[in-house]
Formats: structure tokens, sequence, C-alpha cells
């Protein structure tokens, strides 16, 4: 698909946040968008039916053990939030189904079939896969049998493609995907460091056991956008032993603008320390451009963008460090339901707030109750009908899902948004989020308006008009800035 096709003319940063606040820019950026506009509103009316389901199986494969079980807590917090509210508000049913929710661990690409066939046999309706790990060996079995399985952080999308997503073929597949596909965070986020940043060098360090996939994803995007490739150098936490430090005096050698890390948060913040220790820690932009080695960092929601990597990295976190991630994953939206279940019944996660994207594993368990309270089945082929033929509301973010016969991937380039680290205090106008829902000494990922702001309003345009309306996130614009040069200059030069 082709996401650029629609794109408006170029805008300068003022014309896009007064028009989009105003509603012009709404207007002319959703011509010919090709699913329904999301709503803001919350869950939908919960009715109790006589026909259809009473109780369903959902399993769910997460990194239970293993060197990243962090994920799998996440996974586990994400849904003990959904169940706590299920319980606590809605009389334990949801759509007037009884959610049934059944892990399996898989933290390995050997666990996934035995995990997939374990879950079969027990009776689960549909699967939703929150492991990097074990679904591209399990596809064979999932692909010939009668239970879907919802990917949401496993990339099965992005070259080299693992399963086809999008095409009039894949009427009736079991095999859908809601996580944003890393070809879309890589080609967005090296956008904006050349586009936005006026950068021309770039280079690598990746987790090849997490991220098998991502030289050849950093090389296209780098090419695509013209960023001189100072080199991609990969380490395998998997093996016990990772030098991250001699890549590092490799590319102060090389000189560089832009590095992206995409890997996990300790490693992120083992490099975050290593460019203090070369008095190489990004100051800003301007500081950047006139130096040899200075660089941006950016990477993964699991290393640049998690709330551990500013606790591990200290005092060598630097503002401005960027993450990519879908707009529904963005922790600091407001209005985001989630925030409110993980304070209400798991506070001790994360000290009770989202960390980004934790609304993933509740939006594919939700599409799938959806798609069986509105088929009236629980058989495979009922489900999967309906999930290509109806919008699941949003539940625990301000976006909604969909899939569509000829598109069994939830989301488009135009989903992306970025995030930045951020910290008080500041030299510029922060979002009102630090005045509504932020602690005073919250250090981490919040949203990064200007940029996509454009492709976001042609995605979600509700949502959008939302956070500029409330001033939420964080922008260089006049409107943002109060009119004062001086911090539109001060935000403008470090992201």
């Amino acid at each position: 698909m082709d996401d650029t096709a629609s794109d408006p003319p170029v805008l300068t940063r003022r014309q896009v946040l007064a028009g989009a606040a105003s509603g012009a820019l709404l207007a002319s950026c959703t011509s010919g968008q090709r699913r329904p506009p999301p709503t803001t509103t919350s869950p939908p009316a919960q009715t109790t039916t006589t026909a259809g389901p009473r109780q369903v199986k959902i399993g769910y494969a997460a990194e239970v053990t293993g060197a990243n079980s962090g994920r799998g807590t996440f996974v586990k917090a994400c849904l003990d939030a959904f169940l706590g509210y299920v319980n606590d508000k809605l009389g334990g049913k949801y759509r007037g189904i009884v959610p049934e929710l059944i892990p399996v661990d898989v933290p390995t690409d050997q666990a996934g079939p035995g995990a997939y066939a374990d879950l079969v046999a027990r009776g689960v309706a549909g699967i939703v896969w929150c492991s990097p790990f074990g679904l591209v060996p399990s596809l064979a079995g999932v692909a010939s049998g009668n239970v879907p399985v919802v990917s949401v952080l496993s990339d099965l999308y992005s070259p080299p493609v693992q399963y086809p997503l999008e095409g009039t073929s894949i009427s009736g597949s079991m095999v859908f995907q809601t996580m944003l596909p890393d070809a879309f965070a890589f080609d967005v986020m090296l956008a904006y460091g050349a586009e936005d940043r006026g950068f021309s060098t770039a280079a690598m360090l990746f987790d090849s056991a997490n991220f098998p996939h991502a030289a050849a994803l950093f090389t296209a995007a780098a090419a695509k956008h013209n960023l001189v490739n100072q080199g991609v150098f990969s380490y395998d936490t998997s093996s016990g032993h990772v030098d991250l430090a001699g890549p590092l005096n490799t590319l102060k050698k090389a000189g560089l603008h832009c590095l992206v890390v995409y890997g996990l948060a300790d490693q992120a913040s083992v490099v975050a320390n290593q460019l203090l220790i070369l008095d190489a820690k990004y100051v800003n932009t301007p500081t950047t451009l006139r130096s040899r080695f200075k660089p941006m960092l950016m990477g993964t929601r699991w290393g640049t963008g998690d709330p551990t990597f500013v606790r591990l990295a200290g005092d060598a976190a630097s503002r401005g460090t960027l993450t990519p991630m879908a707009l529904s994953h963005v922790p600091t939206l407001p209005n985001l339901p989630l925030r409110r279940w993980l304070k209400d019944y798991v506070p001790s996660y994360n000290g009770g707030a989202p960390g980004g994207g934790e609304n993933g594993p509740v939006d594919a368990v939700t599409v799938l109750l959806d798609a069986a309270a509105r088929a009236g089945s629980t058989r495979g082929p009922d489900l999967v009908a309906a999930l290509e033929h109806g919008t699941s509301n949003p539940v625990a973010s301000t976006i909604g899902v969909t899939f569509t016969a000829d598109r069994h991937l939830a989301v488009t380039r135009d989903d992306t948004a970025l995030t930045t680290m951020e910290f008080r205090p500041e030299p510029f106008n922060l979002g009102n989020e630090w005045r509504e829902i932020l602690a005073g000494d919250y250090q981490g990922p919040t949203h990064l308006v200007d940029f996509t702001l454009p492709a976001n309003v042609r995605a979600h345009p509700i949502v959008v008009q939302d956070f500029l309306a409330r001033r939420y996130g964080t922008s260089a614009s006049d409107d943002y800035q109060g009119g004062d040069p001086g911090k539109v200059a001060a935000c403008r030069a470090l992201h």
C-alpha cells in the first residue's frame, strides 16, 4: 500500500498546528482515508444477549521466563489491568462475554510451535501473540488451523515479509497484526533525522537476537533519506558478551549525526553512558551539526523508549532522545483509559503508570472478543469474517482497531508517532500533560508532535484535534510556546 500517495503539500509548523487546531487541516488531510475515523468515546456499552458465546478463552503468548521476561511482566500487567476493569466496573463481562485469558511462555523461537499447539488443545478461540519470538515457526500450523492469531509484538509485515498481511488473496487468513512494523518506524525516524534535523550521517548498533532484520531495514531507510551510512554493528545478547565501546570508538573517528540503538533498555543505557565518557552526549541539533561526534540517540520502545532506560542511564540520558511508536501507544495522550486501570488495579507496575504501548495486548484481546460478540460464535472462520468486516471501538486507548478482508495489518505508516525524552526543567514550555497527568519528577518519553502531525491527522483526525486542543505533547509552535521567540528557538534547537 502506498502511504504517501495522498500526502498534502508541505506546510510550515505554524500552519500545521494552527490548521489542525481549527479543523481546516483535518478536512484537507482526511480525503481518501481508507478506514473510518476512530472515536474518542468511552468503551461501548456492555450488553448481554441470549445468543452467542457466554465465555471465551483467549490465549496469549508472552516471555514469562528468560532474559527478556520484563516484556512478559509488561504483558501480564496490561491484561491484569483490563481484567481488573472488567471485573470491577463491568460485572465480570465484556460485551456480555466472560473473558478467560490463558498464558503460555514463549521466550524463544523454539518454544512457539509447542505453545501454539498447547493453546489450541486447551480450546482457545483466538491467540494474542505478545512475544517477538515463536510466531514465525508456528505459522504453518496457524495457517492450516482454525484459531485466529493477532500479533502484537512479532513483526510479520516488514521485509523480509514473514506472512502476507495485505492483498485480495489474504481474505479468510487466520493471521493478523496490530504491531507497528519496524519498517515504518525506521522510515519515519530517519526521515525526521534527515528532513527535520538536517542530519547527513547515521549509524546503527542492533541486537541481532531480538531484532534480526534491523540491519536491512536501517540500510534501506538511510538510503531512502540520503543519509550516509557510517556503519551497522550487530551484537548478540544471547551470547553473554556484548561489546558496545568498540563500535562507538570507531564511529567517533568517522563522525556521526544520529545513532540508532535497536536493542533493549540496558544496552541503550550502556551506549548512553559510553557516549558520556567519550564527551559525545547529545546537547542539541546545532551542536551536533557543528561537532564531529555528539549524535542524537534514537531507538526502540524497548530501548530508548522504555521507562527503565532513563533510570539505568542516569545523567547520561539526554533530552531529545528519540523513539518511534504507534500513535495509540504514546503514553502521554489524554483520555487514556488504561492509565486509570493501571493505577487502580496494578499499581506495582511502573508506579501504576503506562510507559508506552500497554494498550497493545488489551486491544488485541478486545478485538477478538468484539468479533466473537458480533459473530455470535467462536468458530475460527466466523471470527475472521467478523474481524475483516468491523471496527473495534477504543477500549484501552483512544484509537480503535480496524482490519479489512484485504488488509490484516491494523496500522499504516501514518499511525507512526515520535516520542522524545524530556524532564524538568526545560527552557521552553512543556505540554499540559506535565501539569495534568505526569509526576513532577517524571523522566521519560513524551509525544513529539510536529514532524508526524500531518500524517497523524490523516490517520486519526479526532484524536489529533483532542491533544492539540488540550496542548498535550512537545511542540515548537508559537501556539505551544506562547509566542515567545526564545522558547520556540530553544525547543526547535533540541528537537
